[in-house]
């Protein structure tokens, strides 16, 4: 088995893939605040304008398992810094886009540069961290979703209003070096097994095979699936459900900033916090997704702004302490040998219910007229999700 090595700079370690991680995020969401301004130069539509964010996630998606495999069999460092060198400057590339078309290309880029980072990261954190630990540094790492939307949020406007669309991607791409700087710096390649413990060379899709034929595994991915639909249906709903109540620009601003940023506390905090209540990783997911389904329900009702943004706050912090769990049990079941492939095949399953979401949720809206439904699914999931981590073993 792959070693576990308890090193001096480890908290270096953790700092440096989390900055890789929260990149993706920043490269992936900076868009949104560019939107307006490339679409009118270019004369967008509104469907054509989604497809560069639809771009960058089909690139994520489609590297996933090829990301985890090459992080089994490779170097997962170099992986991270490549990755991140191709994103900055598929980024950067992006400001000097004359068409619509060259956009699309380097969004799918940016993308595919993006879908390595997480299952190399994982698996950097599993060499040098304890079992015990990693519940904590994978809530670290996984702050790295809102944190990547928080400073998407903030920096977007400053940048675009003080140096204009095309300027403020290349910001952005120019960024990566200092990111892959940090790799270079703090962090070391896993320890490879002796060769009497590895033994043959695994084919390149054992690990992925291995996962899709162990049963934990699956109902696990099922449960990542339906907690994804959640956690990213929020974000992506709440501004339309609140303006439909009537709430002020700000007001909803305000209550999306705050579910972000709850999120990346919630995040950080999930392995203490589980550690504190003596819950291993299944017992922590079971109670969080139920508490989930429950503020799902809650916010059915047309609350004030007010006591919507409390809520808000509270839904936004147990929202993100489940993830970490998701991913210190996908790499509990799997080969230490094929960690990687195991935690990128997990993400494949969650991913996808990013992308297909918004789809399905606004059918539902337009087939009810309303925006209620939103929260019936989201309770709805995460019931579902309940039912799957208990058909999982310890």
């Amino acid at each position: 088995m792959i070693k576990s090595r308890r090193t001096p700079d480890k908290w270096l370690t953790l700092l440096a893939v989390t900055a890789a991680f929260t990149y993706t995020f920043l490269g992936r969401y900076i868009y949104s605040s560019l939107m307006n301004a490339v679409s009118d130069e270019f004369g967008l539509n509104t469907a054509q304008a989604g497809m560069y964010m639809s771009a960058f996630f089909l690139g994520y998606i489609v590297t996933q398992v090829p990301g985890g495999i090459l992080a089994d069999r490779i170097s997962p460092k170099m992986l991270v810094i490549i990755s991140t060198a191709v994103g900055g400057l598929s980024s950067a590339l992006m400001s000097t886009i004359p068409s619509f078309e060259m956009g699309i290309l380097y969004r799918l880029l940016s993308g595919i540069a993006g879908g390595f980072v997480f299952s190399c990261s994982s698996k950097i954190i599993s060499s040098v961290f304890e079992p015990k630990e990693r519940g904590v540094a994978l809530g670290i790492l996984l702050a790295s979703p809102p944190m990547g939307i928080t400073l998407s949020s903030l920096l977007g406007p400053l940048l675009r209003d003080a140096l204009g669309w095309r300027s403020s991607f290349l910001m952005v791409g120019l960024t990566a070096a200092l990111v892959a700087a940090l790799i270079l710096l703090f962090v070391r390649n896993p320890q490879r097994p002796p060769k009497e413990e590895a033994g043959k060379n695994p084919s390149f899709i054992a690990g992925f095979l291995e996962f899709v034929k162990n049963p934990n595994q699956l109902f696990l991915a099922a449960a990542g699936f339906m907690f994804m639909f959640t956690t990213t249906g929020f974000p992506t709903w709440v501004n339309k459900f609140t303006e439909n109540l009537n709430y002020t620009e700000v007001q909803t601003t305000l209550i999306a900033m705050s579910y972000s940023i709850a999120g990346i506390i919630g995040s950080i905090l999930s392995g203490m916090i589980a550690k504190r209540l003596r819950l291993g990783s299944r017992g922590f997911l079971l109670a969080t997704l139920a508490a989930m389904s429950v503020l799902s329900i809650v916010l059915v009702l047309r609350w004030q702004a007010g006591l919507f943004l409390t809520i808000g706050i509270v839904y936004g912090f147990i929202s993100y302490l489940p993830a970490s769990h998701f991913a210190a049990m996908a790499i509990s079941y799997a080969n230490p040998l094929h960690s990687a492939t195991a935690i990128a095949s997990h993400n494949l399953f969650q991913q996808t219910a990013s992308v297909i979401q918004p789809m399905v949720l606004g059918w539902g809206i337009d087939a009810t007229g309303g925006y209620p439904i939103l929260w019936y699914a989201f309770a709805a999931t995460m019931i579902i999700g309940v039912l799957c981590i208990k058909k999982t073993k310890v």
